[in-house]
């Protein structure tokens, strides 16, 4: 009598969880219009052709056919396109969502150059792509985006800009009981950012420009949040906004550059700030940068020198280096190696 009690009881929660997926289905599609609806409160909307529910019995699988997500930010204008969008979650966890696709193009530019050749903007190819959001909003959430064989080109003329194999971003917002920084000189912090780049070509595919890895740890500051838009990015610059980079890690071509230090924006938005810049094997430096920046030979034969001098003061294996972002130009040491272009 017992074994029988406790077997209809495991047939009721099968039943009963059965009838819960199911109904979780049915609703799936006015869900996403809800989504769709708050979305749009924030100027980004989402459109799609057909619509399915899968994954039984573990998962809610949202299938989108042929999704584009629009949207505007002061004066720039951004979209995103695929084939197909899926949305993974699971029945009893609905604070953890994540979105995959296949070839996918996110294309950013200035609303009024849509159809301006000449225009800037970029254009963003990516093989595969993957988001994750979890946790509530604006406390202690966390968002990762993950995108294979990427490829940025320029909207104008679709000419390469940068390529990457792998690039993974991770982005966890500050929580809302998290007590004040002790360094009254730093402005709140607004996230914690990590980046991750795994073959990062710079121009044209060319095997001498390519960085091995990229890795980025750092903390993301100030009074108000930044956005992609020009007024966004100058509120956050002149909110006390600063990105504090605990760790910056480049390897290439078996040479490991590592450094720490602030970044912010000019009035221009160009980057301003400071590192403090050690590299390994510095024999190899002048070379590494050379490949990346057209140096003429006056600043060729300072760099060389003043790398070998770095290295006979040093006493070690790697040399310290200051890089500099100021005047609209980055600076290694006194040395001016090339300007540097507003990142909007």
């Amino acid at each position: 009598m017992k074994l029988k009690s406790i077997v209809l009881s495991i047939f009721a929660l099968l039943a009963a969880y059965s009838a819960y997926w199911y109904y979780i289905a049915e609703n799936a599609e006015d869900h996403v219009r809800d989504m769709i609806q708050k979305l749009e409160k924030d100027g980004i909307t989402l459109t799609y052709d057909n619509f399915e529910v899968t994954g039984f019995p573990y998962r809610i699988i949202v299938s989108l056919d042929n999704p584009k997500v629009s949207q505007e930010q002061g004066d720039i204008y951004s979209t995103w396109v695929s084939d197909k969008l899926h949305i993974y979650a699971q029945p009893w966890n609905f604070s953890h969502l994540i979105f995959t696709s296949n070839a996918s193009r996110l294309s950013v530019y200035e609303k009024q150059s849509a159809n301006n050749t000449d225009s800037s903007g970029i254009f963003l190819d990516s093989a595969a792509v993957r988001l994750s959001f979890n946790g509530p909003k604006n406390n202690g959430s966390r968002i990762s985006v993950e995108l294979t064989s990427s490829f940025a080109s320029r909207y104008a003329d679709n000419s390469p800009i940068l390529s990457a194999q792998n690039f993974a971003m991770h982005i966890r917002s500050a929580a809302s009981d998290i007590p004040t920084s002790e360094n009254t000189l730093l402005a709140p912090k607004l996230a914690d950012v990590a980046l991750g780049i795994e073959g990062l070509t710079i121009g044209e595919n060319t095997s001498t420009k390519v960085i091995d890895e990229l890795t980025l740890v750092s903390e993301l500051r100030g009074d108000t949040a930044p956005n992609l838009s020009r007024s966004g990015l100058e509120a956050w610059r002149d909110g006390s906004g600063t990105l504090e980079i605990s760790q910056f890690d480049i390897i290439i071509s078996g040479m490991d550059v590592k450094a720490d230090g602030s970044v912010t924006l000019d009035q221009e938005l160009k980057p301003l700030g400071a590192l403090s810049t050690r590299i390994a094997v510095p024999q190899a430096a002048s070379e590494v940068i050379s490949r990346f920046i057209n140096l003429d030979k006056q600043a060729q034969d300072t760099l060389n020198s003043s790398l070998v001098l770095l290295q006979t003061f040093s006493g070690g294996d790697s040399i310290p280096l200051s890089l500099t972002a100021q005047n609209g130009h980055l600076w290694l040491g006194p040395l001016r190696l090339t300007e540097l272009p507003p990142i909007m």
